[in-house]
């Protein structure tokens, strides 16, 4: 299968997803700093820019993360008349124009209360305009293997039928707790577990060290948070074509932007196996 990203960030899960037999066919991300490092990481994929102004393409799966600052508390909670919630339908729309089979899509919870909870009712009804029968599900990044706490609603979609987008989201599985494993192994990562942070949706913000005391965490600190490898952020290739070294700001900024690795892969395994099972019993 191969796929696009739009709003793609610095697609850290990239790699997770062609372990599983996914081809990266083309990123679309307008912000410079994290189109460096897509150049840095994925020099042979072309990014796109604009998704906007795709018009054509084929793909199986268009995956994205649109713009959350109309859908979040903190922000202008304008829903789908804001300038960057409007974008959300440009997704859908965009998805009918390349003909993709799958759709992934990631937001903020608030997108379920955003406009007096009329934004996200509206977009399921585009999407099935556009004939995608959707699945959508809060995931925390903590109950996948992650040493932090991250929501996120993610949205899974299937052309011409509602069974396989509910196959992919829906398995007990992903309802494991943190056992005391995975507590030794987060104290190792990033003492996460023992912090007390600044969000209180996210484990991105601070980190108690001693007596009250909270420092910052660094990037490389966020980034294992995420899931992403060490130092994903921390170079980048100009529109020029040369590599230069992000800000700890930057970094910072990319990682609090992305997926976490995990639930991305999580994901992307179920899609392969829902997509094996159509290829056996396409009919069934």
């Amino acid at each position: 299968m191969n796929y696009g990203t739009v709003c793609s960030g610095v697609e850290a899960f990239g790699p997770a997803w062609e372990a599983l037999g996914l081809k990266c066919s083309f990123h679309a991300e307008i912000a410079p700093h994290p189109a460096a490092v897509l150049r840095y990481h994925y020099p042979s994929v072309p990014n796109y820019g604009d998704f906007t102004t795709i018009q054509a393409g084929n793909i199986d799966l268009l995956a994205g993360g649109t713009p959350c600052q109309d859908f979040s508390p903190a922000g202008l909670r304008a829903g789908l008349a804001g300038s960057k919630g409007s974008l959300t339908l440009e997704f859908a729309w965009l998805a009918q124009r390349l003909g993709a089979r799958w759709l992934v899509w990631e937001n903020v919870p608030g997108v379920l209360s955003a406009d007096e909870g009329r934004a996200f009712p509206r977009f399921l009804a585009e999407l099935a305009e556009c004939g995608y029968y959707a699945s959508y599900r809060v995931l925390d990044a903590q109950y996948f293997g992650s040493p932090g706490r991250r929501e996120r609603l993610f949205l899974v979609a299937y052309h011409g039928d509602w069974r396989p987008s509910a196959a992919v989201l829906f398995d007990r599985q992903s309802l494991r707790k943190v056992g005391a494993s995975d507590v030794a192994q987060g104290k190792e990562i990033a003492y996460t577990l023992l912090c007390r942070t600044r969000s209180a949706s996210d484990n991105l913000g601070g980190l108690e060290v001693d007596r009250g005391r909270i420092r910052s965490l660094t990037p490389r600190e966020r980034e294992r948070l995420m899931g992403w490898p060490d130092d994903w952020t921390r170079f980048g290739i100009n529109a020029d074509g040369q590599r230069y070294e992000l800000t700890r700001p930057m970094r910072n900024s990319l990682t609090g932007n992305g997926w976490s690795k995990p639930v991305a892969e999580w994901i992307g395994e179920r899609i392969m196996m829902v997509e094996r099972l159509l290829t056996v019993a396409p009919n069934g």
